[in-house]
């Protein structure tokens, strides 16, 4: 089992961190805090994780960061034009 293959019994599921953290942005939209967006970095890997993270490990080779900008990016720019209307 590589590190990625580890870390996705962390990331997939019900009780998993990722969906532990988007109910926390939820509750936290909920209240007011209408600034805050989730920009799911695992599932824009999902499938392609040889080609965008480092070898043997969790974290994000080149393409992988651009991957993340690019998502990144398009989180935020959707926060502005819901901000604008």
């Amino acid at each position: 089992m590589n590190n990625y293959e580890f870390a996705r019994t962390y990331l997939e599921g019900p009780f998993s961190i990722n969906s532990l953290i988007a109910g926390m942005i939820i509750n936290l939209q909920s209240n007011g805090m209408n600034n805050l967006i989730l920009v799911d970095a695992y599932d824009a890997f999902k499938g392609s994780e040889g080609n965008y993270l480092l070898l043997g490990d969790v974290h994000p080779n080149i393409k992988g960061q651009k991957v993340l900008a690019k998502i990144g990016s398009e989180a935020f720019q959707s926060l502005v034009k819901e901000r604008k209307k």
